[in-house]
């Protein structure tokens, strides 16, 4: 009779030992924090995922500090962060050269700039801009790289081509606004106000102009990760979940845009509030066009849009040609 105790007893705590071991596994909330950057489509993304618990379903519970896009790289690099960062992948490869051993785990955002003129101008096409003085963010940022790619490819050379004046994006709009520069670098979200009041149209959608060129996207943003963090099994579920909610997010934005704009989603409605992003004209653009910029996917055609990314970086010297490309962690490594 005692050994048959013993055995029940061994039973019921293998038992728990395997539920223990699931729960760990499976069913476990695992809480991270990953920063965000202010006043963007990603920002508004985060926000709708908090709402929704897409987070919890998919086993995570994560904080979205908000930062400036320049402040978050820093944080990362600092390792202040502790785990997930987003960045260029130009940046996120070039770092590696610095032996900053930077991984990129999923495409999170398109390339959302414009080149934007007043109503008015009498610039109608990109070859129009030549010799015209362009506002557009400083040279040692991401969007910088990504436009100056952009716009080789299509035969202009922003350093000999354009007569180029470097700012924050408010103080090049203001330049044009005032009629003291031709054209100005705008990115979306703020740049639906812009031209929701009919002072401003676009003359290039750069990321329209990068498919139309590569047949393949333009992958701005990435998720990232240093490679040792990465060793960490905890810290590769992690990852999984976290591609798997964010995607999902994304897929329930392109299916339902008016989540956007829906402003008894408490975060949304500051959102907008914050960024002047109130008036009906400029709501209905961001739900036609904001969604176009996030991904809700992470396979081999994204996998392979980064890579042709940086394998024209490249070509046209923007990345250094020993700057590696094999830093792309596929979904089925995940």
């Amino acid at each position: 009779m005692k050994n048959k105790y013993i055995l029940w007893i061994l039973i019921a705590v293998i038992i728990a030992g395997i539920g223990y071991w699931y729960w760990y596994e499976n069913v476990r909330i695992i809480k991270i924090s990953r920063g965000t950057p202010r006043g963007t489509v990603t920002e508004m993304k985060y926000i709708i995922m908090k709402h929704f618990g897409l987070d919890k379903k998919h086993g995570l519970d994560i904080d979205f500090p908000v930062f400036d896009p320049g402040e978050l790289e820093r944080r990362f690099f600092s390792g202040e962060t502790g785990g997930l960062g987003g960045m260029s992948p130009l940046v996120a490869s070039k770092a590696n050269l610095e032996d900053k051993k930077v991984r990129i785990l999923s495409a999170e955002l398109q390339m959302n700039y414009y080149i934007a003129v007043r109503n008015d101008s009498n610039i109608r096409t990109l070859e129009d801009l030549k010799g015209k003085r362009v506002g557009v963010l400083p040279k040692a940022t991401a969007a910088y790289s990504s436009l100056a790619l952009i716009l080789l490819h299509v035969g202009i050379n922003p350093d000999t081509d354009l007569s180029l004046t470097f700012g924050p994006i408010p103080e090049m709009v203001k330049l044009v606004r005032e009629g003291r520069a031709d054209a100005a670098m705008v990115s979306y979200p703020t740049a639906a106000s812009l031209f929701a009041s009919g002072e401003f149209r676009f003359v290039a959608d750069l990321e329209k102009i990068w498919e139309e060129s590569h047949n393949t996207s333009h992958p701005f943003v990435v998720m990232v990760a240093f490679e040792d963090w990465l060793r960490v099994k905890e810290n590769r579920r992690t990852v999984k979940r976290f591609v798997e909610a964010s995607n999902e997010t994304a897929q329930l934005i392109k299916d339902t845009p008016e989540l956007l704009t829906d402003e008894s989603i408490p975060g949304i409605k500051e959102f907008l509030e914050k960024n002047g992003l109130n008036s009906e004209e400029t709501k209905k653009l961001l739900r036609e066009n904001a969604p176009e910029f996030i991904y809700s996917e992470w396979g081999e055609k994204e996998v392979e849009a980064v890579g042709v990314l940086l394998s024209h970086a490249k070509e046209e010297s923007l990345l250094p040609a020993d700057a590696p490309d094999d830093i792309i962690i596929g979904p089925s490594e995940l």
